[in-house]
């Protein structure tokens, strides 16, 4: 069994949820989430006061699911990441699970 952690822009929600029934994944929850980055500069004349940082609306999908299914999807993140602008890639994760309660 693996765990599948998905992430990108939220405007990637719907290529994301068509990955995970594409790679049959039958159960996936989703979650909204807002992106931080501290290391890109800021422009300042849009932020005088200097306190904004950049923040992006996110998803996160994740699943416990077969490693086929996992390594499925994976290959179709990778896929849509080398067709589409990389500024905002879709990162994805695949973690063992060594137990799980029933």
């Amino acid at each position: 069994m693996k765990l599948i952690i998905v992430t990108g822009i939220v405007e990637y929600r719907d290529d994301i949820a068509a990955m995970f029934k594409k790679a049959q994944v039958p159960v996936f929850t989703e979650s909204e989430t807002t992106g931080h980055n501290n290391t890109m500069p800021v422009n300042l004349q849009n932020n005088w006061f200097g306190k904004d940082r950049e923040t992006y609306q996110a998803v996160m999908f994740f699943s416990f699911t077969g490693e086929e299914q996992a390594t499925q999807l994976m290959s179709s993140v990778d896929a849509h990441n080398k067709q589409t602008e990389l500024s905002f890639p879709i990162h994805a994760f695949i973690l063992p699970v060594e137990s799980c309660s029933a």
